[in-house]
């Protein structure tokens, strides 16, 4: 079983030696600092951005 399905599982895992959730938190830290570039007056693109992050999390991929 690998560090992310125990955590899926809500069970005690190891989120600092696993190469695929490494990956992930760099995946998503590029796509927040992508929304943190995005100028507030661009809303749209914005609001499309932070509902990509957040469906990612539930591992929903837009």
């Amino acid at each position: 079983m690998t560090e992310k399905e125990k955590g899926a599982m809500g069970m005690f895992y190891d989120p600092n030696n696993d190469v695929e959730l490494t990956k992930d938190r760099e995946r998503v830290k590029d796509k927040c600092f992508e929304y943190n570039n995005i100028p507030p007056s661009r809303r749209e693109e914005r609001k499309r951005k932070m509902l990509e992050i957040l469906a990612e999390q539930k591992g929903i991929f837009l």
